[in-house]
């Protein structure tokens, strides 16, 4: 289900991040434990979206389900304030752009924060649920909660 959505920018503020926070590297220096768990996750969310999509996409559907997947994860793991603050740091500046700069746009972004929130919301709703975490979240993609496109952000002039 791929639904464009329009942002004016202020996306970034609803979803309370910090585009100068500190990034994966700093994260693995000062909380090495807690990465260390999430890069563990990391894989895991992406062998998981290999298996159900048969790839790991970017901009699409499988992407969508691997970062509110991982996230989901974390915050059952780390808690929801670690799950967002590791979620975020990757974004702002994850160990793969430290080297190779980063092509990502602000609609991409936007669409992995989304879809971040979306996974450390479940993880609260369905905390106590027997369900397994895989169906919750594919639920939530096959519902619409999850943005499969990137968000298109047209800033106010």
């Amino acid at each position: 289900m791929r639904k464009e959505r329009i942002c004016d920018g202020s996306g970034f503020k609803e979803l309370n991040y910090d585009p100068d926070g500190r990034g994966d590297l700093w994260n693995a220096v000062a909380n090495t434990e807690q990465a260390k768990i999430a890069d563990k996750l990391a894989t895991e969310a992406g062998n998981l979206t290999k298996k159900q999509f048969g790839k790991n996409g970017r901009s699409d559907d499988s992407d969508a389900f691997r970062h509110a997947y991982w996230s989901f994860m974390m915050a059952k793991k780390l808690g929801v304030e670690g799950a967002k603050n590791i979620g975020d740091g990757h974004e702002t500046a994850s160990l793969r752009s430290y080297y190779q700069g980063s092509d990502q746009t602000d609609g991409e972004l936007l669409m992995d924060l989304h879809n971040n929130q979306i996974g450390r919301q479940l993880y609260e709703r369905y905390k106590d649920s027997d369900l397994p975490p895989e169906k919750i979240i594919m639920d939530a993609l096959n519902s619409g909660q999850l943005q499969t496109v990137p968000f298109k952000v047209r800033l106010k002039r």
